[in-house]
Parts: C-alpha cells; sequence; structure tokens
C-alpha cells in the first residue's frame, strides 16, 4: 500500500474499544475493506473475521465490505471515515 498522505497522528485520539478508522476512499457497501486503524482488542476482532467466513456464507452471499460492515454492525463497532488515500501495490 502506498499512502499519498500522511496519516494525522491526532487520528489516534479519536479512537476507542468501539470505533476503528477506514480510509473514506474507494468505499462500497459503506466501508473500505483494505486497511483500517484501531485499539488492539478491535485490530484483533478485524483481523480474525475470516474464521467465520465459511458460516456467513452458507446463508449470505460473500461481498467482503458487505461483510465487514455485517461483522461490525454485529459488535456494535463504528467507523470513522479518515481522508486517507493509497494506492494498493502489486507485485
Amino acid at each position: 500500500m502506498k499512502l499519498y498522505n500522511k496519516i494525522d497522528v491526532n487520528y489516534f485520539n479519536e479512537l476507542n474499544s468501539n470505533n476503528i478508522i477506514i480510509p473514506e476512499f474507494d468505499w462500497f457497501y459503506g466501508c473500505n475493506d483494505k486497511c483500517c486503524i484501531g485499539k488492539p482488542n478491535i485490530i484483533s476482532y478485524y483481523g480474525k473475521l475470516f474464521d467465520d467466513l465459511q458460516i456467513y456464507s452458507e446463508n449470505k452471499s460473500i461481498i467482503s465490505e458487505e461483510y465487514l460492515m455485517d461483522k461490525l454492525n454485529k459488535k456494535y463497532i463504528t467507523i470513522i471515515p479518515k481522508q486517507i488515500i493509497y494506492d494498493l501495490i502489486r507485485i
């Protein structure tokens, strides 16, 4: 991921155990699933989301952003959108 703007360190002051920062750039289904910034408890949860993917897929089609929103809403985790501009770099 190549960032085009610096991440404002003051963003970290906005974080708590019930929210995450997600770039408002490139949103689909109400969020961006490429990256997030959060407290360790949220990041741990976010990192383990694929653990439930098979069970989820038995009831709904898998659209990663929609899945992410469903899982965040279920845990009452709110998104703080921030102006973080980037490109994905694939080698």
